[in-house]
């Protein structure tokens, strides 16, 4: 109960420290906008306040929500590096996504931290429940229990056990993961950053394949964190997951036959995913 009460207080202190902070900002940023008529000049200190409060949420997330979080923003940095069309200049992109990945790949040390947490908090349970196994009578043969319920109690200790280990297993091949995504991540920064160089310098004459190895090195980030973030699916997860792809695979047919109505003579049939074949 000391324990508890030590860590709500701590909890408690850093919610203070925070909210403080939080204020200030929100308080400069309306007190800016009130004295400067300008709009556009307001603009700064209003978006370091929100900034400021994502970011505070983002602290009191756990491993499971800040994962969706760290796979969103990287979901975000790979559609602002797909390739266009060509029919509009991408320049301005290039900064916008740098940010974007390097505040994505500032997160990696956070869900180290996460991971860990969840590793102490098994490795805890698991001390726990072998200390109430050795004080308890039961287990040392001195119980009056019915034979029934003694072999009862060993089979939930036993499953209690096997559910703690297979738990730490999925936890030590999360930060397997964990340590490909951050290379990943730290590779995608370094990529996004050259090409914001680059965006700089060149403006509306950067060329379409200057933005190929950050728009791979985004990708590949997105696929290690889809790895880590995997590992920690519900079933429901999985069946939202599945309804997603189920939508945006209708939306590419659907997409894939007005074309084709409007071009019968061109094959639409790679367009359409899966279901061209049925």
């Amino acid at each position: 109960h000391g324990a508890r009460a030590i860590e709500r207080h701590q909890r408690h202190e850093v919610v203070d420290v925070v909210g403080l902070q939080l204020f200030d900002q929100v308080a400069h940023a309306l007190t800016f906008k009130l004295e400067h008529a300008d709009a556009h000049a307001a603009l700064e200190p209003e978006t370091r306040a929100v900034a400021a409060l994502a970011s505070a949420r983002e602290s009191f997330l756990d491993l499971a929500r800040l994962l969706e979080v760290v796979h969103d923003s990287q979901a975000l940095v790979h559609d602002l590096l797909a390739p266009g069309d060509g029919s509009a200049p991408r320049s301005e992109y290039a900064p916008t996504a740098a940010t974007l990945q390097a505040t994505n790949a500032g997160r990696a040390p956070r869900l180290a931290r996460a991971l860990d947490d969840e590793v102490a908090k098994v490795q805890a349970a698991a001390a726990a429940q072998q200390a109430k196994a050795g004080a308890d009578p039961a287990a040392s043969g001195n119980s009056n229990q019915p034979p029934q319920d003694a072999a009862a109690a060993d089979k939930a200790e036993q499953d209690a056990a096997q559910q703690e280990a297979a738990e730490l297993q999925r936890l030590e091949l999360a930060r397997t993961y964990l340590q490909a995504a951050r290379g990943a991540l730290d590779e995608a920064r370094g990529k996004t950053e050259a090409l914001a160089g680059e965006a700089a310098a060149q403006g509306d004459a950067l060329p379409p394949t200057a933005w190929k190895p950050a728009a791979d090195a985004a990708k590949e980030a997105l696929d290690r964190v889809d790895d880590l973030r995997r590992l920690f699916f519900s079933v429901v997860d999985h069946l939202k997951e599945l309804a997603a792809e189920q939508v945006t695979l209708g939306d590419r047919t659907e997409e894939a036959a007005g074309r084709a109505a409007n071009e019968p003579d061109k094959d639409w049939s790679d367009q359409s995913g899966p279901l061209s074949a049925r």
